[in-house]
């Protein structure tokens, strides 16, 4: 039953995706529903935080359009970074969480998979990514048969890459240490990285990314209004390209990582840093700790001058003094 129900909604996505209205009983012939059909249709496709406009007498429409997901522009976003494709690309309609597809895809050397949504997006420390209908929500996962250091600092260096990538857009983003992607002081992504086995031996490193292309309902985690790359930055990058080449950067920057280290991809920091020379406030816990955010060293930790001298922290939340609660 969900199959088919994902396949319906999957058809009037691409029915709808010229973003121009559409009238009921041709939408039902076109997808062999009843025009009741497709109203329950487009009121699944609401709630899963897709905005549906439905007017008597002309029809159905996305306000704005729909770019869906296809391998082939995928793959024409990834090949702009990578040279080799991947052994395994799997796009999904609305996982639990494209982490735990790519945990699964073993056997495929680096695995990559984008979905148009998820059911149950993670953020760090176990919060829910609020992840409706099209955003971008991709996870590459590589084997590794020992990692050359500790691989917590790698969030941050993938988040500085596609911070990058993002300004090759045209887009003025940045990294709010430890790893949110920022436009204008909204975070607008984030990086999830799990790792499954241990450092030392045999292990499968997943990197799932995030990203608003509009800024979704809820507000964050700390009561923040998120933002949206669309509604920052103007029209913005084609869906398709922009989730094909950030997977492409985490699968660069792990290999980059698996032959260097991390310090050379940290190269360049203070560029996408929004909170050197400005006091911040570092939650850790129920502990507090306030001063002046000095950029990072070289294995990611947040440099803070506080009261008492130079600090280096390798977790926490930081915020700006003004805006911590």
């Amino acid at each position: 039953m969900e199959h088919l129900e994902q396949a319906s909604e999957g058809r009037l996505l691409d029915a709808l995706a010229d973003g121009r209205f559409h009238a009921g009983p041709r939408l039902g012939e076109a997808l062999a529903l009843s025009r009741a059909g497709v109203g329950r249709v487009a009121a699944r496709l609401r709630r899963y935080g897709l905005r549906v406009e439905a007017v008597r007498g002309r029809g159905y429409r996305i306000p704005g359009g729909y770019e869906p997901l296809t391998p082939e522009a995928l793959l024409a976003g990834w090949r702009g970074i990578e040279g080799d494709d991947p052994g395994l690309l799997q796009v999904a309609f609305r996982p639990g969480s494209t982490n735990d597809l790519a945990l699964q895809a073993r056997g495929h050397g680096t695995s990559v998979v984008f979905a148009e949504g998820q059911r149950a997006g993670r953020g760090r420390q176990g919060r829910a990514w609020v992840s409706p209908l099209g955003g971008i929500y991709v996870s590459v996962a590589r084997d590794f048969d020992t990692l050359p250091e500790p691989p917590a600092p790698l969030a941050l260096a993938v988040a500085a890459a596609i911070a990058r990538t993002l300004c090759g857009y045209g887009v003025a983003a940045s990294v709010k240490w430890p790893n949110d992607l920022q436009v204008d002081g909204r975070k607008v992504g984030g990086i999830l990285t799990e790792l499954h086995g241990e450092p030392q031996g045999p292990c499968r490193l997943v990197v799932g990314i995030g990203l608003n292309l509009h800024p979704p309902e809820a507000p964050g985690h700390l009561g923040a209004s998120p933002g949206g790359l669309r509604a920052e930055a103007g029209s913005g990058p084609a869906r398709n390209r922009l989730a094909g080449a950030a997977a492409g950067v985490v699968a660069s920057v792990a290999a980059r990582f698996q032959a260097d280290g991390v310090a050379p991809l940290l190269a360049g920091w203070d560029s996408l840093d929004p909170l050197r020379g400005r006091q911040v406030t570092l939650a850790r816990g129920p502990c507090r700790v306030a001063g002046e955010a000095c950029g990072i060293d070289a294995h990611g930790r947040l440099l803070v001058r506080t009261a008492t001298g130079l600090e280096a922290f390798s977790s926490g939340e930081a915020q700006l003094a003004e805006t911590a609660s």
